[in-house]
């Protein structure tokens, strides 16, 4: 009993030595955690063969072994055979929990890898599917209809008035409106279609159809532009968004994906070019066109650098007198070979481009030079665009333009459209107000047409107000013309603001803006815009003539000689194009 006792409390001294193991572990002197999980498999082993042979050991076993090997004929065979079993036990074990290790880690590795792929094939905002999703199932669609003969048509839409939400009540209310939009997007479309979101405003859907039903793509776009026009409740805001779309279908307009999103996408641009809410099917035409636009893109930076868009000079004129006040300078660009480019082609281009502050400050430049010879008291008139207001330094180069050409910053009026103030409205009084302080006047331009908002009007350091010409020229179809116009014109009164009348086309329309209290007026009544020799020549003049031949041109004779006002006569045109129609 008491050598079985003994043997018992040797035993017990094993587990003390795997405690003080573990106790070591836990103090941070062995980091089993950091091994891989095949150290930690071999170490396992190690350690249960150490166990072994410790028991032995603490036994007092190891004796009697070695006693029976050298007794017995087989005993070495014996044991060799006993540790081979022993080593291939082990091995099995070994490789069976590696196997059972390796199995789990690949299972983890295939999940994750499936997470992944579906968090890299969806959109984050909406859920729907991302632009690489849409590019691998529109490979896959094209490979269906070229085995079985069907076409696959692209849809791209875009939608309309997202943008001024975004701006106005910020890109949280911007974000719920894509969602919401996404959702109905994702009821509304077909089993056999595909919805996907491309980035910002832009979705699209693949569409399969036989050749016979041509029509498939026309009806899901107008299916789809009905769902997504109706009007979408986010809080307090009841939005309402239109959606422009653009087609293009394989095989007929392309035979591969990164051609067929190219024109789908010219398309798009062409839908969105006619108005909101319209739908175009590519063609060659629209090839041809863009083909066109990016040769004019890849000419605009040699052109403006070499001076080719020069300034033409439309009069601005006192209705009351006839006197030449002041000119706007227009950007012009004679083609050599393409001919008279409208500024509504090439301008839109130099924006994206990124060549618009380049170009508006060589205006700039030209106009101040043709300027001078005009005298020191007639004004000159820019525009701004919108885009240039995300330059931070642009008050200051215009400025310096002023300087090195010897410009009085009390000539220049700088025009910019009430959307450039939606979009960049704290950059845009940044500059205004330190072109402002400097002498520079300000003109808020197309008013009555975009957004005419008050806050506008009383918090930006305007001098003047530009009344839309497509508001001027309604004036003779509306029942009581003066009526609102006088009202307009009264309110910027009020607030301390000038009034002028562009795109006055008739006499009747100087006459009611005259009337109305506009101190100036300019447009096709007077002439086209002219070159800097017949603006220069018109200056000289001095004035332009009124016509004088019906009841209201009468009166108003009567008021000038009251108030000694010269009015000039048809004889007294210059020969610079300038004319009066009656």
């Amino acid at each position: 009993m008491a050598s079985v006792a003994t043997a018992i409390g040797r035993i017990n001294l094993v587990p003390a030595s795997v405690r003080a193991v573990g106790t070591a572990i836990r103090a941070g002197h062995l980091r089993v955690l950091h091994w891989t999980s095949v150290q930690r498999e071999a170490a396992l082993i190690g350690a249960c063969i150490a166990i072994v042979c410790l028991a032995i050991l603490e036994l007092g076993l190891a004796g009697y072994i070695f006693a029976l090997v050298e007794h017995r004929p087989d005993a070495k065979r014996d044991a060799l055979i006993l540790v081979c079993f022993t080593l291939s036990a082990g091995l099995a074990v070994f490789s069976f929990r590696r196997w059972r290790e390796l199995t789990r880690e690949m299972a983890v590795r295939i999940a994750a890898e499936a997470r992944a792929n579906a968090l890299a094939s969806k959109d984050d905002l909406t859920g729907l599917a991302n632009r690489r999703a849409l590019l691998a199932e529109l490979a896959r669609a094209i490979g269906r209809g070229e085995r079985s003969g069907c076409q696959v048509s692209l849809l791209l839409f875009d939608l309309d008035r997202f943008k001024p939400v975004n701006d106005i009540h910020g890109h949280q209310t911007g974000d719920k409106l894509l969602r919401t939009i996404a959702s109905r997007l994702r009821e509304n479309v077909r089993a056999s279609e595909f919805v996907a979101r491309l980035g910002g405003d832009e979705f699209a859907v693949i569409v399969s159809h036989g050749a016979e039903d041509a029509l498939a793509a026309v009806n899901a776009a107008t299916r789809l532009t009905q769902v997504l026009g109706e009007r979408v409740r986010i809080g307090v805001l009841d939005i309402q968004v239109g959606l422009s779309s653009g087609i293009a279908t394989f095989p007929t307009d392309a035979s591969d994906v990164e051609t067929l999103m190219g024109r789908a996408d010219v398309a798009l641009y062409r839908a969105k070019e006619t108005g909101r809410g319209c739908c175009a099917l590519f063609n060659a035409q629209m090839d041809a066109e863009i083909r066109e636009r990016a040769d004019i893109e890849a000419e605009l930076y040699e052109t403006i650098a070499s001076g080719g868009i020069v300034p033409h000079y439309q009069p601005l004129i006192d209705p009351r007198s006839g006197r030449v006040v002041g000119f706007e300078a227009l950007a012009r660009w004679e083609h050599p070979r393409r001919g008279f480019i409208p500024p509504s082609r090439f301008i839109p281009i130099a924006e994206d481009s990124g060549l618009i502050n380049d170009l508006s400050l060589a205006m700039l430049r030209r106009a101040c030079r043709d300027a001078l010879g005009w005298g020191a008291d007639f004004m000159l008139a820019i525009n701004i665009s919108p885009i240039q207001l995300a330059n931070r330094s642009l008050a200051d180069e215009i400025l310096t333009i002023l300087k090195a050409e010897g410009f009085p910053t009390r000539r220049l009026e700088v025009e910019l459209t009430e959307s450039a103030l939606v979009s960049e409205i704290e950059g845009a009084r940044l500059i205004l107000d330190r072109l402002k302080q400097s002498g520079v006047s300000i003109c808020l331009d197309d008013f009555g047409s975009g957004y005419s908002s008050l806050r506008h009007l009383s918090k930006m350091p305007f001098d003047r107000v530009k009344l839309d010409q497509a508001f001027v020229q309604g004036l003779d179809m509306a029942s009581d013309p003066l009526k609102v116009i006088g009202a307009i014109v009264r309110l910027c009164t009020s607030l301390g603001l000038a009034c002028t009348g562009e795109g006055a086309e008739t006499a009747e329309q100087v006459a009611l803006l005259r009337a109305a209290g506009c101190t100036l007026v300019q447009g096709w009544y007077f002439g086209a815009a002219v070159t800097a020799g017949q603006a220069l020549e018109l200056a000289q003049k001095g004035r332009v003539q009124l016509a004088a031949s019906h009841a209201w041109a009468a009166e108003a004779a009567a008021d000038d000689a009251a108030s000694g006002v010269f009015r000039l006569y048809p004889q007294s045109l210059p020969a610079s194009g300038y004319r009066a129609r009656s």
